[in-house]
């Protein structure tokens, strides 16, 4: 498997990873408001709940978000190499920096090196969309080279 494709398989873990692990305290957080008990204190037992609400409501939002960072990934599949920077495009730069154009985890550590998980909002993919290999482009007041398009 190529680098290209094992990154994808790892961000794909990582996704699924965070939507188990938000499932599993959003059923937490179900169960807890479930057996919250009222008390004498009655603002005691309405704060409880309500911080209890609070926390998943804010849950249920990241799982949205990384429900839909799940069904991007998806759509991007795993693109064909292209000479041009697009959606699923890996880019290597002078810098050495490496960015995944797919969903924005930001700064992904695999197989020991670095890489930039962005999404095609991203600033900086905004800045390679369409270039190719040779093309100069300037992110955060700093030029850098693309040397690498897979």
């Amino acid at each position: 498997m190529n680098t290209k494709d094992a990154l994808y398989a790892h961000c794909q873990q990582i996704i699924e990873s965070k939507i188990t692990d938000l499932r599993v305290v959003l059923t937490q957080l179900a169960e807890a408001k479930a057996t919250e008990t009222k008390s004498s204190a009655g603002d005691k037992f309405e704060t409880g709940r309500s911080m209890l609400q609070s926390q998943e409501e804010q849950n249920g939002r990241q799982l949205v978000n990384a429900l839909a960072q799940q069904a991007e990934l998806l759509a991007i599949g795993r693109n064909m190499a292209t000479d041009q920077v697009g959606p699923g495009s890996l880019v290597t730069t002078d810098k050495g920096n490496v960015y995944y154009v797919s969903i924005g985890l930001g700064r992904v550590k695999f197989e020991g090196k670095d890489y930039f998980c962005v999404s095609e909002a991203a600033p900086v993919a905004e800045a390679i969309l369409g270039k190719k290999e040779g093309d100069t482009i300037s992110f955060n007041g700093k030029k850098q080279t693309i040397i690498k398009v897979e």
